[in-house]
């Protein structure tokens, strides 16, 4: 999946996204079926750009062994101080393990710089989502967004978008091709009155 928008100063960004339907990571990292395409996009040219692109590893469910560590990764590397970013890693054994996931994939004979690994970390998220489970915090988020754009904020009008909404990307997964947003805005507006787009 593929999803694209404009940021600052209209500037094209691009978030590319796997979406599997069990737990990929664990206390050891990211699985290298992942990691392995993310350094070959990272490394290449365009269409993908790693000064402002990112990608995500979308999976079924969380896991505690490996989320808490994964945070601490992001939050040290964010502003991009590799001397400062690998001493904190280096303390910690579970960090370690969770960061040599990315810089030593299986499969990847190539030696990238800790400068590199950092850098990619900073462009990656791994996006935990519970819909198939019961209860489901991430079906339950998405009503509320829903509630939150709808003037008919019922659950019953809250449910009916999001089953629109589910509806219009089951189709595009199973055909392919592009969802616009401004050609969904004109379709969503027939049948729901949204707060922002009133016709």
């Amino acid at each position: 999946l593929l999803v694209k928008w404009k940021g600052q100063n209209s500037e094209p960004r691009q978030l590319a996204i796997s979406c599997k339907s069990n737990i990929q990571v664990t206390g050891s990292g990211l699985p290298s079926d992942f990691v392995n395409p993310a350094w070959k996009l990272f490394q290449g040219t365009s269409p993908f750009q790693r000064e402002r692109d990112c990608m995500a590893l979308v999976q079924r469910g969380s896991n505690q062994n490996f989320f808490p560590v994964w945070n601490d990764l992001k939050s040290w590397s964010a502003d991009g101080n590799t001397q400062t970013t690998v001493a904190k890693i280096n303390s910690s054994n579970k960090h370690k393990k969770i960061y040599d996931s990315v810089k030593k994939p299986k499969g990847k004979k190539a030696n990238f710089s800790d400068k590199d690994v950092i850098d990619l970390i900073r462009h990656l998220e791994v996006i935990p989502l519970d819909f198939q489970l019961t209860p489901s915090n991430s079906a339950s988020s998405s009503l509320a967004h829903c509630r939150d754009i709808l003037q008919d904020s019922t659950d019953k009008t809250a449910n009916d978008l999001w089953g629109k909404l589910v509806s219009k990307a089951n189709n595009k997964r199973i055909v392919g091709g592009a969802l616009q947003l401004p050609e969904l805005w004109k379709e969503l507006v027939k049948n729901f009155s949204l707060n922002n787009h009133p016709d």
